[in-house]
């Protein structure tokens, strides 16, 4: 079985280039479903943030300080509340209820880490949320 590989590191092992393979993969998600999720992970935790909401004229979501062993669960999370946030554009300051967790939407003010939209729309091109799941912890044993 060959491992798995990113399509920047596929575009980098036959000589590609890997942002344009990056955009490209992300572009075609984001008209085909409206967004995607990026995210990064250090040794323990992460963050994940939606990338193509603003095409649709809403601030993107983020979250951070996701541990290793909860992404999946977060990422599952994040695209169901990035589906709700399209039908009712979130704000600062209020909480939803989704899958037994309560979601706090606050102002994002680290906004260096999200490369990712910074790549798609242009440094300082876009509007975000940041997003918490407060009671992840129960949910997930």
């Amino acid at each position: 079985m060959h491992p798995v590989q990113c399509v920047c590191c596929q575009a980098k092992a036959v000589g590609g280039d890997p942002d344009l393979a990056w955009y490209s993969t992300i572009d075609e998600h984001v008209k085909k479903y409206g967004w995607a999720v990026q995210g990064g992970m250090g040794d323990d935790e992460g963050f994940l943030h939606t990338v193509g909401l603003t095409t649709a004229g809403l601030p993107e979501l983020v979250t951070y300080d996701i541990p290793r062993a909860k992404v999946e669960t977060v990422h599952a999370l994040l695209n169901a509340f990035a589906r709700q946030h399209c039908k009712l554009e979130f704000h600062p300051g209020q909480t939803r209820q989704l899958s037994n967790v309560t979601i706090a939407v606050s102002e994002n003010t680290r906004r260096e880490k999200l490369g990712a939209c910074n790549l798609y729309y242009g440094k300082g091109q876009y509007r975000t949320l940041c997003v918490t799941f407060l009671e992840l912890d129960s949910l997930m044993g």
